[in-house]
This record gives structure tokens, C-alpha cells and sequence, in this order.
């Protein structure tokens, strides 16, 4: 089966390491997206990233994860994510 990954949304530029949101195969990140450090304070940027891999016949564990340490003031941070899946 083809499947397709697909994470975009937005994250703040201040510290790295603050947002994330990952899109995951078996605990193994597919897709993902991240808060930069570039000092901006809570100025939030859009970011986009996508992956596709095929995989043999199986049983898999397809995870969303995401986390932000300073919710209070992260406003307008939006996370999204697909998973797709089609026959080779």
C-alpha cells in the first residue's frame, strides 16, 4: 500500500523545541512540524511538510502527537495532519 503523510499548520518563532506536532509510522516520525528559533517572540509562521513511502501487507500503528509548552499566549497556533492510504 502507498501511504501519504501530510502535517501543516502554524508554530511560534521564538524557541525551538516549544510547538510540535508530528505525524508517526510505529513511533517513527513521517511527517512533521516544529517551533524555530529566530527570537520573535510568540509571532507564529506557517510550515508545511509531507512524505509517502510504501509498505508491504502488515499491521501498523499510525499516531498524531502534539504539544505546546506555552499555550497561554500561543494564540492562533493550529496544528493539521492526514494520513492516506491507496493500493500500489
Amino acid at each position: 500500500m502507498r501511504v501519504d503523510y501530510h502535517a501543516w499548520g502554524n508554530t511560534e518563532r521564538q524557541n525551538a523545541g516549544y510547538d510540535y506536532f508530528t505525524v508517526q509510522r510505529d513511533g517513527i516520525v513521517q511527517a512533521g512540524l516544529y517551533s524555530t528559533e529566530e527570537g520573535l517572540q510568540c509571532a507564529m509562521q506557517d510550515h508545511e511538510e509531507t512524505n509517502q513511502e510504501t509498505l508491504p501487507p502488515g499491521t501498523y500503528e499510525f499516531t498524531f502527537a502534539a504539544n505546546t509548552v506555552d499555550g497561554l499566549y500561543h494564540a492562533g497556533m493550529v496544528h493539521n495532519g492526514t494520513i492516506t492510504w491507496s493500493p500500489v
